[in-house]
C-alpha cells in the first residue's frame, strides 16, 4: 500500500469524528466522509506530498460547505469559534 493510501486510512477515524461533530447526524456524517474519501482517492494524482490529513480536511470542507445554510448560525458557537462557513475550530467543538 502506498504512503498516500496509508495516510488516508490512518485519517479516517478522526475525519469521521470531525464530521459527526459538525453534522450531529451519524448517517449524514458517514455520507460526507465517504464522498470525501472517494474524491481523495480519485484525485490521488493531484496530491504532491505534504500532510495527507490536511488535504483530506480541505476536501471534506469543500464537500461539507453546501450543507451549511448561509443564514443559520452554528448551534452553541459564538463568533470567535467560526473560522469559515465550512469549518469550526477544534477548540469550539471540544467546548460544546
Amino acid at each position: 500500500m502506498s504512503g498516500f493510501r496509508q495516510g488516508v486510512e490512518a485519517a479516517i477515524p478522526a475525519l469521521r469524528r470531525y464530521a459527526r461533530a459538525l453534522t450531529r447526524e451519524t448517517d449524514v456524517a458517514e455520507d460526507l466522509v465517504q464522498d470525501t474519501l472517494m474524491r481523495a482517492l480519485r484525485s490521488e494524482h493531484l496530491f504532491h506530498g505534504g500532510d495527507v490529513r490536511k488535504w483530506l480536511y480541505t476536501i471534506f470542507n469543500q464537500v461539507y460547505a453546501p450543507f451549511v445554510p448561509f443564514h443559520r448560525d452554528l448551534p452553541n458557537a459564538d463568533s470567535s469559534c467560526v473560522s469559515t462557513l465550512s469549518s469550526v475550530s477544534w477548540r469550539c467543538i471540544r467546548q460544546h
